[in-house]
Order: C-alpha cells, then sequence, then structure tokens
C-alpha cells in the first residue's frame, strides 16, 4: 500500500510540473544601412514536432509545402508572441524600449523535417555615437524555449565599426522570477 501511495505521488508530482514547449533555434541580424538600424531579422527553425503538428494543421492543401497564406493563418493562431505588450522579442536602444508594432514573416520553407521563417522587425533609428542596442529573446511566460547563443549573432553586413557582447542580464526576470534573459549588446 506504501508503494502505491509513492507512485501516486510521483505520479501527480510529475504531471503537475509538465507544461508544452516549443523549441526554437533563432538566428539574429540587425540591418543597418550607413547610420540607420533599419530593423533586425530573426530566422527561426521550430523543432521537428511542431513542424509536424502544424504541419499536419495548417498545411491545407497537403502538398507538404506552407504557403504565405497558409503560415499567416498559423502565425495568427499561434504566435502572438511577436508584437504588443506581450511579445518575445525584446530590443532596447539606449534607454528607450522599442515597442513591437508591426513585422514581416518571410522565407517560409521546410528544410530537414524542421519549420523555418523569417521574422523582419522594422526600426528606421538613427545611430548615435556610444548608442546600445540590446536584442534578448524570450517568453515571459516560458512556453516558447528559444535557443540562441554568441555564435547566433550575424552580424557579416554591419558595414560600421561596433563592439559586441552576450550578456546574461541579471537586472530582468522572467519565468517567475527564475530565469534572467540572455542579451546581444551592441556598442556603436
Amino acid at each position: 500500500m506504501k508503494s502505491i501511495c509513492i507512485y501516486l505521488f510521483l505520479f501527480k508530482s510529475m504531471c503537475s510540473f509538465a507544461h508544452p514547449h516549443v523549441f526554437l533555434d533563432v538566428m539574429t541580424e540587425p540591418q543597418i544601412n550607413k547610420n540607420i538600424i533599419k530593423g533586425i531579422t530573426f530566422t527561426i527553425r521550430m523543432d521537428e514536432m511542431n513542424t509536424v503538428l502544424f504541419s499536419e494543421i495548417y498545411d491545407l492543401n497537403g502538398d507538404k509545402i506552407i504557403s504565405n497564406n497558409e503560415f499567416i493563418k498559423l502565425a495568427d493562431e499561434n504566435l502572438s508572441g511577436i508584437k504588443g505588450n506581450k511579445s518575445h522579442f525584446h530590443i532596447k536602444y539606449g534607454d528607450l524600449k522599442i515597442p513591437i508594432n508591426t513585422y514581416l514573416i518571410k522565407n517560409i520553407s521546410i528544410d530537414k523535417e524542421k519549420l523555418i521563417f523569417k521574422i523582419f522587425i522594422p526600426l528606421n533609428i538613427e545611430i548615435k555615437v556610444l548608442a546600445k542596442l540590446n536584442i534578448a529573446i524570450y517568453d515571459p511566460d516560458y512556453y516558447y524555449d528559444y535557443s540562441y547563443s554568441k555564435s547566433s549573432f550575424s552580424s557579416e553586413k554591419i558595414k560600421r565599426k561596433f563592439k559586441f557582447n552576450f550578456i546574461k542580464n541579471k537586472k530582468k526576470s522572467y519565468y517567475m522570477g527564475n530565469l534572467n534573459p540572455l542579451e546581444y549588446e551592441v556598442i556603436f
């Protein structure tokens, strides 16, 4: 009887901690033209499980290709974390937190059983000397798990001098105060 109670306790404990996740690999690339930050492109690769799930639901004609129209429906219903107050994309220039109200989705494809798409967030910000651009990607509710590192930042197209750091921001926290966001810090 004791062992049954222990098993039930362990089973209930595991169920209470389980919650679904969507795992995403992200590449980040600022789009800079002369002294203007035009925007930031995020290239996102979904995990295989969610690619299969989304393909089954949103590949409306069954051709194993998610078209722009099909993807827009998917984005409208599932990617609420792109813009607005609940945005997963946290961009700060100097002391100003940049509100994300518009975005473009492009280059949708499935490669090696992973759904890949790009999100472009337009900024059009004039670069000031020694100004900082901070970029973090996280879901405050921790349903989406974004995977990125220092090597996930593409600076090949930046034609001006800058310093670049990859930091853990200990001044901010999310997911009930348990996690600190990782940030790209670009100093012009």
